[in-house]
């Protein structure tokens, strides 16, 4: 992706949300370029119209000798043609170069990377960011976007981008995911017990769903009580989520929501040997065969655990996921200096469950979405968490052997 040697000095970018265009910019541009993004400027509240922003931001470093890259998605003829009108009527010989983003996998790339953005803004508790992602809308972008033609006055280039994931950590935690009905059979904590023994790194996450916000209380009620119980009946540390909302019938809605979100939220491996997904309805079956995972349904696995190990069915991974590229976040100078060190891995909620009252830490992720983690006391938790970080070094030990 380095194209720096075939731009101009004043660059403008165009490409749906979620792209990547800000990743670029950084990878790329970033040590030549100033970067400057007008819905960014807006949003800090400052009274300033778009063509005070061209003037001040854009017009001023130019005329001093500087480069200037636009990160917007200039998502219509109109918008690219003032950009670069008011340019040239202060700076007449100044070219300009479009940089135009193309998703590899079109609109389903974008959805993932939403939900993997949206996942590292709960993460960092960058509330402002939720809000922000969860209102974006994707299908705007395709139902309005004029593509960038040759009768426009600029030069042209464009980049196919393939999905990535921005982390410092590896996707390498199992997991048993559940798709849980709310039926609590009295075998499941063993199951879940049986599993973790061999998977000690590993996450539990059960998922609820609902489609009709009438029935939310009742779901609600039902994830409490299940995680009541592996509290009263298990030693582990155990999540859920639930998702609820008419979309979620859209199935590419419905994969992403779940899998795409607790995959960045707790850097799974979900192509694991170890990881599995225990389902119940053929909706959630269709989810996991699409996505290559390998599955078993719940009624079988209670009644033989291990079929957890050899019981598994699996199909091809999908294209998307098979080119999906993990990019390490920018280092400051004195971590670069220090070389590259591994993040230890976090237990995302760790600090919400040690603050409630009855060790259950719960996070609503705008009006669709509640994330869940319990543990039986404080001190499970915590072992939990010291047992994650032991792994974690002894693994750093074994690389720097």
């Amino acid at each position: 992706m380095n194209t720096e040697a075939h731009l101009d000095n004043y660059v403008i970018f165009h490409g749906p949300p979620f792209v990547g265009k800000s990743s670029y910019f950084t990878d790329v541009l970033s040590k030549t370029y100033e970067r400057v993004c007008p819905n960014e400027i807006f949003q800090t509240g400052a009274a300033l119209s778009m063509r005070q922003i061209i003037n001040n931001c854009i017009i001023g470093p130019l005329l001093k000798g500087r480069r200037v890259a636009v990160d917007d998605s200039m998502q219509t003829a109109a918008l690219r043609k003032s950009y670069i009108n008011t340019v040239t009527e202060k700076i007449p010989e100044m070219s300009c170069t479009c940089v135009v983003f193309r998703p590899e996998f079109g609109k389903e790339q974008l959805m993932w990377k939403r939900e993997f953005s949206l996942a590292e803004a709960v993460l960092k508790q960058e509330w402002h960011f939720v809000e922000k992602i969860l209102s974006t809308d994707i299908d705007r972008w395709f139902d309005e976007c004029d593509e960038v033609s040759e009768d426009e006055d600029l030069r042209r280039i464009v980049l196919t981008v393939p999905l990535q994931i921005n982390s410092s950590q590896q996707f390498d935690v199992p997991c048993l995911l559940i798709e849980y009905k709310g039926l609590i059979d009295p075998k499941l904590p063993g199951l879940f017990e049986t599993w973790y023994s061999r998977n000690a790194r590993g996450r539990i996450i059960a998922v609820f769903e609902t489609h009709q916000m009438a029935k939310n209380d009742d779901v609600k009620k039902s994830v409490n009580e299940f995680l009541r119980c592996m509290q009263i009946n298990t030693e582990l540390v155990v999540y859920a989520l639930h998702c609820h909302g008419d979309n979620l019938n859209d199935l590419t809605v419905f994969v992403t929501s779940v899998m795409a979100f607790l995959m960045r939220l707790h850097c799974l491996d979900i192509f694991s040997s170890n990881s599995v997904y225990l389902y119940e309805s053929m909706k959630h079956r269709r989810m996991v065969e699409l996505l290559g995972v390998r599955h078993l349904r719940l009624a079988r696995a209670l009644t033989n655990p291990d079929l957890l190990c050899h019981g598994t069915t699996r199909f091809p991974t999908p294209k998307l996921l098979q080119s999906l590229k993990v990019r390490q976040p920018e280092k400051n100078p004195a971590e670069a200096e220090g070389g590259e060190v591994p993040t230890s891995p976090s237990v995302p909620l760790f600090a919400d469950a040690l603050q409630s009252s009855n060790c259950i830490g719960k996070v609503s992720i705008g009006s669709h979405r509640t994330i869940y983690i319990a543990a039986k006391n404080v001190e499970i938790l915590t072992r939990y968490e010291e047992q994650l970080c032991l792994i974690f070094s002894r693994f750093i030990s074994e690389i720097n052997i």
